[in-house]
């Protein structure tokens, strides 16, 4: 095992380095007296310095996604429902743990506990210390969390619910402080793209979770010197996604910057480039700032235009589009919330399956979400479709179906009889 981990790091240390150097500007043309990081005649790199901010957005959401639900699939090799757990002397050894369906729900809700009370507070957290720092804040809380929770989980399972808990405080900056640097970094002529690329990394972080998660348990390392439980290879899905987690981290803080201002390796031209488009994009909001406006578009704000545009609490409060679309994105994460932490343990429960099958069959619908995202961004954003519906209709259309879909297709699971259903 040790071998195999020491692989794993020289071969992460060796891809970024490799990421460095594509990014990284020529050494030959900085002189002595010119420092580092205000060079502001940088020749253009091979990758653009947006698109590592996107590169690297897109891993970050892979791993903050696999540390949300690898308990998921984690659950199905720890417990069993109203079953008991036997010593190495049995004849048919159990799951390490014996917890009750509230229990079940309880870890499986805990992390949103967190994530709900983070997510005011975190966009002022962003403003206030920098979004590239929040995140990496964040990022780094998660992953500590995550080699923690074996340990915890046999300590206590009160201790495990409060570490969930703040597992989930930690990822509640996520999406309010890469927004914040969507803001700063991502010309408008890109934004759909980028968006897409970087959050289509949510998915591919669920994927991973129930198909690497599913193996590792299976086949993993962990087993107690004490007793053999079936099922005792859970610890390392919450150490390998840790420590994958933890290397996301570093390269993170190492690669991206809070803007193209301070950015040491982006060349003139890119950061003239973003900061004009930003700066005419600034004028357009302040003068076309309406309502509908400011649900879609706050988050995309640079900070100075954010502190000049009062926010109009009491319109917003009372702003019947508003609180529609609150009310689609409450009832779309209930459903795939649901789906994504119950999913896997109802495989095994009512259709019976093995760990690795209940991984796979529960990876599916993201593998099918991530692919239609980007298949349908490309065709909304060709001529034969942009040409002939308007922006407004085509972002009902999709919605409308991203909706009502898998809320149909949800409700027809619980009235399959086999997996092939």
């Amino acid at each position: 095992v040790c071998v195999h981990w020491r692989a794993c790091v020289c071969v992460c240390l060796n891809l970024c380095m490799c990421l460095y150097i594509c990014t990284c500007m020529d050494m030959s043309t900085v002189t002595s007296d010119i420092p580092f990081r205000s060079c502001p005649d940088v020749p253009c790199s091979c990758i653009g310095a947006r698109w590592v901010f996107t590169i690297m957005g897109f891993f970050v959401f892979v791993s903050l996604y696999a540390l949300r639900f690898n308990v998921s699939i984690a659950v199905v090799a720890m417990t069993t429902n109203g079953s008991t757990n036997h010593h190495r002397n049995g004849t048919n050894p159990g799951p390490e743990f014996v917890w009750t369906a509230s229990q079940l729900g309880y870890v499986n809700s805990a992390f949103f506990y967190g994530y709900l009370a983070m997510s005011l507070p975190a966009g002022w957290l962003a403003g206030r210390f920098g979004a590239q720092r929040t995140l990496s804040v964040g990022m780094l809380l998660s992953s500590i969390a995550c080699l923690l929770t074996p340990v915890v989980a046999r300590f206590n399972f009160e201790a495990l619910f409060l570490l969930r808990v703040v597992q989930g405080l930690a990822q509640g900056v996520a999406f309010p402080a890469y927004s914040t640097l969507l803001g700063k970094w991502v010309p408008r002529k890109n934004i759909e793209l980028i968006v897409t690329l970087a959050y289509s990394g949510c998915s591919v972080g669920i994927i991973l979770s129930f198909t690497v998660g599913s193996t590792l348990g299976e086949h993993g390392f962990g087993r107690s010197s004490g007793f053999d439980y079936d099922g005792d290879n859970w610890p390392s899905i919450f150490y390998v996604f840790g420590c994958m987690s933890l290397i996301t981290t570093f390269v993170w803080i190492f690669f991206t910057y809070e803007s193209p201002a301070v950015h040491p390796r982006i060349s003139r031209a890119e950061r003239q480039e973003i900061e004009k488009d930003l700066i005419g994009q600034e004028k357009k909001n302040l003068k076309e700032f309406t309502l509908l406006d400011i649900f879609p578009l706050i988050a995309f704000f640079p900070a100075r235009v954010r502190k000049k545009a009062t926010v109009p609490w009491r319109s917003i409060l009372s702003s019947l589009p508003g609180w529609a679309m609150f009310a689609a994105q409450t009832a779309a994460d209930y459903g795939d919330f649901t789906l994504l932490t119950s999913v896997p343990k109802y495989y095994k429960d009512v259709h019976g399956e093995d760990l690795m099958d209940s991984g796979l069959y529960s990876a599916l619908p993201s593998a099918t979400c991530m692919i239609c995202s980007v298949a349908i961004s490309a065709f909304v954003n060709s001529h034969v479709w942009r040409d002939n519906v308007s922006f407004l209709v085509s972002r009902k259309i999709f919605t409308a179906i991203a909706t009502f879909g898998p809320a149909v297709f949800l409700i027809g699971a619980a009235y399959t009889t086999s997996k092939v259903q």
